[in-house]
């Protein structure tokens, strides 16, 4: 499809129409954060200051502004999001409550959205609360396996009022579900210390960073790792092998937590574990651990990082992409890069594996970028993001063909659609 041009017309009879004001191909104009490229020509992508949804066709440099109505809802820094496919795209947005949220959907890539109905995560929620404490939205995430299979994760803490409460004591989620691509949502759980909902899931694990691998099986991470089999309503504990060198009894006496899973499709999947790890004087190390599965996480197997690195776990492109097999992707932080500062402000070393983590190949030694997104082994895209709510000088966008070998600068620019303001931090 060739990409949209904005010309200005004057109309017939009258005085000539104002010129239209064209974004300068210049990536200062927007931030590409949020990447998810399905192809080397069509992607989507969120702007990292105002919060608006992106989408190209045709061409990576090519972007036009695809917002859904009512966006963003107050109090979120970005809209929450969730894409299939290069048309396929749900985001979150605010209800007719105003507590309520609602999930707008595009299956024309981004051209028409409609609005879902509003979802009142908060109500019910704060029985048994201690005196002088509410619950309030903290986290909101998508995830769809299939245009039609898609959870709503909304994680909720808890905020004292008065000098009586007890702010910290609960934390709670709720998960809504959709077989209908969006159309109409069922609440598949209900969870806080105080509902005591029987669900399996723990406290430390009331994650909204769920991920689901398939209609049944998802994945919550948190200070432990626990799985569903049954779409999200009940859920038990995975137990994840200690490293090489390190004895089951410090193991299970290691505080832990777990980074979201990033499957490449349902079987073949990573996490990644940061842990203190009791010594045997009582001191305690910190030690990061990959874990890799290809059998739909029956099993994991550590795998040992080839450095240290602020990215984990290794970067899959969109389960869109079928063809990646056990590659995976990470960007490694240098020792005095990763006391320095963050993958924004610094130089990144890029790793590659084809083997599922059981040997790593430095492919670049000094990647300028803070997120990857590859669409085939060879094809791949890389931001670097700026950080800190507002725009920056140099933010960049950059594309690859050998691997992560050499990459090219691209400047995208606008070609319908205005940028919103940007979103202040909360």
């Amino acid at each position: 499809m060739a990409a949209a041009v904005v010309a200005s017309v004057a109309p017939t009879g009258g005085p000539p129409a104002p010129p239209r004001s064209i974004p300068s191909p210049r990536l200062a104009d927007f931030q590409v954060d949020d990447l998810h490229m399905v192809s080397t020509r069509v992607g989507w992508a969120v702007d990292g200051v105002t919060g608006d949804v992106l989408h190209t066709v045709g061409d990576a440099s090519v972007w036009r502004v695809a917002d859904p109505p009512g966006k963003p809802p107050i109090g979120y820094l970005a809209l929450p999001v969730a894409f299939f496919g290069g048309r396929h795209a749900w985001a979150v947005i605010a209800g007719s409550g105003p507590s309520q949220i609602a999930v707008a959907r595009t299956a024309d890539g981004g051209s028409r959205w409609t609005r879902g109905p509003s979802l009142d995560p908060l109500g019910g929620m704060e029985a048994g609360l201690p005196p002088g404490d509410l619950m309030i939205i903290s986290i909101v995430s998508l995830d769809f396996v299939t245009p039609q299979e898609g959870w709503l994760a909304v994680s909720l803490s808890e905020e004292a009022t008065s000098d009586q409460g007890i702010a910290g004591t609960g934390v709670g989620l709720v998960l809504y579900r959709t077989t209908d691509g969006g159309a109409a949502w069922s609440t598949e759980l209900r969870f806080t210390p105080f509902t005591l909902q029987e669900s399996g899931l723990s406290s430390g694990c009331a994650s909204s960073q769920i991920e689901f691998t398939s209609p049944s099986q998802g994945w919550a991470p948190g200070s432990c790792l626990e799985m569903t089999q049954d779409g999200g309503v009940t859920w038990r504990s995975v137990f994840l092998p200690p490293p090489t060198g390190i004895s089951i009894q410090r193991w299970r006496g290691s505080s832990c937590g777990s980074s979201p899973p990033s499957f490449a499709t349902a079987g073949t999947g990573w996490l990644a574990l940061d842990c203190a790890v009791p010594g045997a004087a009582g001191e305690r190390r910190d030690v990061q651990v990959l874990y890799h599965t290809s059998d739909a996480g029956l099993r994991w197997i550590p795998r040992q990082p080839p450095g240290r690195w602020p990215q984990l776990p290794p970067t899959y492109t969109t389960p869109d992409v079928h063809d990646l097999g056990a590659r995976a992707w990470l960007l490694g932080a240098t020792a005095s890069a990763f006391n320095s500062g963050g993958p924004g402000a610094t130089f990144a070393a890029l790793y590659e594996t084809a083997n599922g983590g059981a040997s790593w190949d430095l492919v670049n030694p000094a990647l300028p970028a803070s997120a990857i997104d590859f669409v085939s082994p060879g094809a791949g895209f890389a931001v670097r993001a700026c950080f800190g709510g507002v725009a920056c000088a140099s933010p960049m966008l950059l594309a690859t063909r050998n691997g992560g070998v050499s990459w090219s600068r691209l400047h995208p620019h606008l070609v319908s659609g205005r940028l919103a303001s940007a979103i202040p931090f909360k």
